[in-house]
């Protein structure tokens, strides 16, 4: 063997040991060769690895943590005075059906009103070109009509 891993190798070796542990079936598919070629080319990688498996050992004799009084102690924490629904968390304007109802009518009267303006506007365009058929606005309208 001989000290061909650099530094980062050695680094990311630690670092994926101690989020997936020493057993290889926990590693993400594409570790293996990377682990595998580092262990293999470096011989500091070894007591790496026989560190991480003394301390997997070690964590598989402990028992399981219990989590009842951890959660039961966030239920605790938790504010007692929630909101019922949604609404009212939303502007006091938009909480009920009928302030959506009328910004519904709101916005159909808005979309009539411009639309309406609209084809004034039109027919207005159209009086002016009439006038002016020389004019670059009226071949650009014959165009796209």
């Amino acid at each position: 063997m001989k000290n061909a891993a650099n530094h980062n190798d050695l680094l990311w070796l630690t670092e994926m040991l101690s989020c997936y542990g020493s057993q290889p079936h926990r590693w993400p598919t594409g570790c293996h060769a990377r682990v595998q070629t580092i262990l293999d080319g470096d011989r500091r990688a070894q007591p790496i690895l026989k560190e991480h498996q003394d301390l997997d050992a070690l964590l598989t004799t402990l028992p399981q943590p219990s989590c009842q009084h951890l959660h039961k102690t966030i239920l605790q924490r938790l504010p007692s005075s929630r909101p019922t629904h949604r609404s009212s968390r939303v502007a006091p304007v938009l909480s009920s059906r009928l302030s959506y109802a009328s910004l519904l009518a709101a916005a159909i009267l808005f979309g009539v009103f411009f639309g309406s303006f609209s084809s004034e506007a039109q027919r207005l365009t159209q009086e002016y070109i009439a006038e002016d058929s020389d004019s670059d606005l009226a071949t650009f309208v014959a165009f796209i009509d």
